[in-house]
């Protein structure tokens, strides 16, 4: 029945059995909204289209897992109450899809060969919208990333979890806060790798991009800090506050990655 490119599913074992099948490249359409949904999973060698028909699939954990294939999320939702989509190696491509995690980060991308690519559609998350650690990359074109209380986009400071690409040619980014002590971030650069903005809006209720490690360069789009004038806060696990400035440079913590800070910001750049 799910021998072949294409097919028309209704549950996640139609999916399972098309990402399965001797077809290295499927395309495949939901056609009802799917509650309490089992993990999707892509491996090497498989490219899955995965055309959600305007319904949602929704469940408690990953939902879909790219270990090494490609997958394409359009026209539709995906939704979990933990992290639904993970890359550790392979391309998943956010194509007019919406993404959201209702308690954690909505994209976690991890490993050298692991990458995320936004064309179109919105990523929407409790905490981090996308999360891009050990290597991974990360490309925004187009859409939305917003998170409810921390940052839209991500490093983690620890040691290893560094050499980060991420390039920002477009879309928005947008920043909200509701934890006591801390300041809404657009951009967290904590450890070595680069952040390269050449289009796009970053707005945020505190801080635009916050900088302990790594190269960050601003080439153009705009950088918008709407925090209100003497509200400070801290940005991940340091106990340093910072203000609602566009950039902040913090080169005085002790971060694995601190001695590799670098920032250029060019003449095209709005702040």
């Amino acid at each position: 029945l799910y021998g072949g490119a294409f097919a028309v599913v209704s549950d996640t074992n139609g999916i399972a059995a098309m990402g399965a099948n001797s077809e290295p490249e499927v395309e495949i359409i939901l056609n009802k909204n799917l509650n309490n949904a089992e993990m999707i999973s892509v491996p090497a060698g498989k490219k899955v289209t995965l055309d959600f028909g305007g319904n949602k699939i929704s469940g408690n954990s990953w939902l879909v897992n790219c270990a090494g294939g490609e997958v394409i999320l359009k026209n539709g939702e995906i939704e979990s109450n933990a992290r639904p989509v993970y890359v550790s190696s392979g391309k998943v491509t956010i194509d007019g899809a919406t993404v959201v995690s209702k308690n954690d980060v909505a994209i976690n991308a991890t490993g050298a060969g692991a990458e995320v690519v936004i064309e179109s559609g919105k990523v929407e998350a409790q905490e981090s919208g996308v999360l891009v650690t050990s290597g991974a990359s990360v490309v925004v074109n187009g859409g939305e990333i917003e998170c409810t209380d921390n940052c839209p986009l991500q490093g983690n400071g620890t040691k290893g979890q560094g050499n980060v690409n991420v390039v920002m040619n477009g879309g928005k980014l947008i920043a909200h806060i509701t934890s006591t002590g801390y300041i809404a971030c657009g951009v967290y650069m904590p450890n070595d790798g680069v952040f390269t903005m050449n289009g796009g809006e970053i707005i945020s209720d505190g801080a635009g991009v916050v900088m302990r490690g790594g190269e960050v360069n601003l080439n153009g789009g705009s950088i918008t800090a709407n925090g209100a004038t003497g509200v400070t806060g801290k940005v991940g696990d340091s106990r340093v506050v910072v203000g609602p400035y566009a950039v902040v440079y913090d080169s005085n913590r002790k971060y694995p990655a601190k001695d590799s800070l670098q920032l250029t910001i060019s003449a095209g750049m709005s702040l």
